[in-house]
């Protein structure tokens, strides 16, 4: 298992951002070890950015929201985790990718704004662009829903032999916040049960013999609507964090035509979304 989680990048708005999403990267940081970077990425005409002074000005007004976000959301008890100060004028989402290059980001977390009517609305053009383009896993968290601790992960899982390296990862990110991993596949109308249940039993088979996965990951098949039968299952199940596999790196979330798409719509939980392609570069 190979999920090494050693920096976290947190972009922040504004000084009263959406708190939980830097709870649950506090969450992570503590568990991991990992570095969390705090960014901030502000807005000059081209005129004000060859202005030293200007610069300089909304330079220093950028690092004092970010030491004001810092000072009022982090708790005592983790003040000894590592966390660093980045800001700089440029566009936002370029900004954001750039960072996630230099930096060898592993993790981004990111709030949603706006209603949920569409996609674009709901996460913010911003983090539907990382979504889309960076080649690492972005956690979304939804401003409306609560920080909880992470005790159970959902895996949504179409049993393809490339998710068993997500899987593991998922297993890795579950045993060090000692959590439980369900990988569930919802039946859909073009899908034979005896092979969906086949697969289930070949991938399930590989975790059976130790004791200490096979107590902490499970498998589920479900019939029903896509998405109506994932959220059920979530609140039901008492699901603290979905995850779910973008299949291809071409594939844009605003089409709404994979279960990463569909998902994003309907669960009030944060979503992990994976990338096939992840890749360094």
């Amino acid at each position: 298992m190979n999920m090494h989680i050693k920096k976290i990048l947190v972009p922040i708005d504004c000084a009263d951002d959406n708190q939980n999403m830097y709870h649950y990267a506090l969450d992570l940081a503590r568990v991991t070890g990992a570095e969390i970077i705090l960014f901030h990425v502000f807005g000059l005409s081209r005129n004000e950015i060859n202005d030293r002074t200007r610069l300089n000005e909304v330079g220093v007004w950028s690092l004092d929201l970010l030491e004001e976000f810092q000072n009022d959301n982090t708790p005592e008890a983790l003040s000894d985790i590592s966390i660093s100060l980045v800001t700089e004028p440029g566009l936002t989402a370029n900004s954001i990718l750039k960072m996630i290059r230099d930096e060898a980001i592993d993790l981004v977390v990111m709030g949603t704004h706006g209603d949920q009517k569409a996609v674009e609305a709901y996460f913010g053009s911003t983090t539907l662009r990382l979504i889309n383009e960076a080649v690492i896993p972005i956690l979304v968290v939804p401003e409306d829903v609560p920080h909880h601790p992470i005790d159970h992960i959902l895996y949504t899982i179409n049993f393809e032999f490339r998710e068993l390296k997500v899987v593991r990862q998922l297993l890795d990110l579950a045993l060090i916040l000692h959590a439980k991993l369900t990988c569930l596949h919802v039946l859909e109308d073009n899908e034979n049960l005896n092979d969906i249940q086949e697969n289930m039993d070949i991938l399930s088979s590989i975790f059976r013999d130790n004791a200490l996965l096979r107590e902490r990951i499970s498998f589920d098949l479900r019939v029903g609507p896509l998405k109506t039968t994932i959220a059920q299952y979530a609140n039901r199940e008492g699901i603290d964090l979905v995850a779910t596999r973008l299949k291809n790196p071409g594939w844009k979330v605003r089409t709404l035509d994979s279960v990463s798409g569909k998902l994003i719509r309907k669960i009030d939980k944060p979503i992990l979304v994976w990338k096939d392609n992840r890749r360094r570069g």
